[in-house]
């Protein structure tokens, strides 16, 4: 009995003792992921990925070309276009945008699938992008 009375304390702490304050974790915008060349790209939140669902073989020194629509009344909106540098993933900015756009990033000699990420700058809009088929 004594054994449970001692492991209880140590779960509840000390009789009569208030229980500590449980800090709230900060609300923090989480990245989305779309699988789709098309989306909403909200006001809030952090950036929101738009993935082909179609992958892409490169070579030694092939560039992927993108090309894309946003489309915000408001605001523009902040796109990155995803390549590959000696295998490793990266971001390449195109800059915020209020119309259409392009752009070529190294992809080299990796599978994967086309990807872009938008960030609206004021209340949203609409971003679409290429290649989404095989060509």
């Amino acid at each position: 009995m004594a054994a449970v009375l001692a492991l209880s304390g140590l779960v509840t702490g000390p009789a009569g003792a208030a229980p500590a304050p449980v800090a709230e974790a900060p609300v923090v915008a989480l990245d989305t992921l779309t699988f789709g060349c098309e989306g909403s790209v909200p006001g809030v939140g952090g950036w929101h990925h738009y993935r082909s669902s179609e992958s892409i073989a490169g070579h030694p020194g092939f560039r992927l070309g993108y090309n894309g629509t946003v489309t915000s009344e408001t605001s523009g909106i902040a796109v990155q276009v995803m390549g590959f540098e000696d295998g490793r993933m990266v971001w390449v900015g195109v800059g915020l945008r209020e119309a259409g756009w392009g752009a070529q990033v190294p992809w080299g000699n990796t599978l994967a699938q086309p990807e872009i990420r938008a960030r609206a700058v004021g209340p949203g809009g609409r971003v679409s992008f290429g290649p989404c088929k095989p060509w």
